[in-house]
């Protein structure tokens, strides 16, 4: 009975040492199955094989350079988004299968994406140029290309939306890019919150030039004001502004005033302004206390 009461006793003791250790990789992949979609955080996940990455120069091509060589058009975006806005004549391939297409080596090819970031695009262009691919990326995407007069197909929506730069892509691009986050709030209480507190964006970087309703005085000053920056030390990647005003919802005069006046610089816009901006920061936020305290530990079937 003694003999019988240890045996009991020590099952007991290792369950529960087992129930109060974290997960570990073999009982994530092992209880993968019963992974639910509400155990994740959404959208806050980096791409690991791109986030290292620097901008690579040879890499991108502007419009006005392609000169005559004819070359394979392939436009890395989902299908649903290709289907919205394309460049005729355009090949749409998703960027984890380009590598495996045999038929584009020995081949000129031109990437396209949205014009929002270029971090994946690069990463595939390098990987094609491994494997004998003569890969360039077109510079702005589809916004440079219809910038400089090119032909788009697709819907009037899309193309409206093509300066429009989601929270998820600003913070995982930003230190890619040579982007500068504007703030166009009255008070600038957000760049200020960035400044003190955020280690995602680079703080030097976070500016605040209020906006106080009339579009061609604002884009008058900021077309002063690009006049003095200067590109940061080491990046060679083209300077960029992104403007957030506090909801997303007072672009318009912006933009009205920005196609009568020629800067320096591109210009973005934040969807959903410093708000969505600062609700991404607080999933981020929340993402990385939960990878610091791990959840403890449960069975596969509970």
């Amino acid at each position: 009975m003694r003999i019988l009461l240890k045996i009991l006793l020590l099952v007991w003791a290792s369950s529960a040492s087992a129930s109060e250790r974290p997960l570990s990789d073999e009982d994530v992949y092992t209880c993968a199955a019963e992974f639910k979609d509400e155990d994740a955080l959404p959208g806050v996940y980096v791409d690991l094989e791109v986030a290292d990455s620097r901008w690579d120069a040879s890499c991108f091509v502007d419009v006005a350079q392609l000169g005559s060589t004819r070359r394979l058009i392939v436009d890395l975006r989902d299908e649903a988004a290709f289907n919205q806005l394309h460049i005729p004549g355009a090949l749409n391939m998703p960027a984890h299968l380009v590598k495996r297409k045999p038929f584009l080596r020995g081949r000129s090819v031109l990437l396209v994406d949205d014009g929002r970031g270029h971090k994946q695009t690069q990463a595939v262009c390098l990987a094609l140029r491994e494997v004998g691919v003569e890969a360039l990326v077109l510079q702005g995407g589809l916004r440079r290309w219809h910038d400089q007069g090119h032909e788009l197909t697709g819907s009037a929506a899309a193309l409206a939306d093509l300066d429009q730069l989601d929270a998820k892509t600003l913070i995982e691009s930003f230190n890619f890019n040579a982007w500068l986050l504007v703030d166009v709030t009255a008070s600038g209480k957000y760049a200020q919150e960035i400044r003190v507190a955020d280690d995602l964006l680079r703080r030097e970087a976070v500016f605040h030039r209020p906006y106080d309703g009339n579009g061609r005085r604002f884009v008058a000053r900021l077309q002063q004001w690009v006049k003095t920056l200067k590109p940061r030390p080491g990046t060679a990647a083209p300077l960029t502004l992104v403007l957030a005003d506090e909801t997303g919802r007072a672009y318009g005069e912006i933009k009205k005033a920005l196609l009568n006046t020629s800067l320096a610089v591109d210009v973005l816009f934040v969807t959903g302004g410093m708000t969505a901006l600062a609700d991404y920061r607080q999933s981020h936020a929340l993402m990385w206390a939960r990878l610091d305290n791990p959840p403890m530990r449960r069975g596969c079937n509970g």
